[in-house]
């Protein structure tokens, strides 16, 4: 990914590790890069953040036999993470529901229920009130 900083590109997601061939070719291209120093993941907090989350909900849990288990595990993963998982960024609504349009109808439905239970609550408190 670049950007242009004072009318040239810069890319911005390079890591220090990059193979000096590929330096090079960015220099002659006249593009610097802003580098994400080796053990400072505050550099990159969204992509620490999944990574850790990658580790402590897969990666540290599972024993993969073989290439063809560990790709399908981790696709699994990666469909429940994308489509099912709820994220807290964005409101706790999963993200394939709010590239469907579905983040109304999911927080008008949070709010029903949320009225409901203050009803109950409410009826429950007056019920309590009447023995006393």
């Amino acid at each position: 990914m670049s950007t242009l900083v004072a009318g040239r590109p810069v890319v911005t997601t390079v890591l220090s590790s990059w193979p000096k061939t590929v330096r090079r070719w960015l220099e002659r291209a006249n593009v610097e890069t802003l580098f994400i120093a080796k053990a400072s993941p505050w550099e990159n907090g969204y992509i620490e953040l999944f990574n850790g989350k990658l580790r402590d909900e897969l990666l540290n849990r599972e024993l993969f036999l073989s290439l063809e288990e560990a790709r399908w595990v981790l696709d699994r993963w990666r469909l429940e993470y994308n489509h099912v998982r709820l994220h807290s960024a964005i409101g706790y609504v999963a993200p394939a529901d709010k590239l469907n349009g579905l983040e109304a109808v999911i927080f008008a439905e949070w709010d029903r229920k949320l009225d409901e239970a203050r009803e109950r609550r409410r009826q429950a408190r007056q019920a309590a009130r009447m023995v006393a």
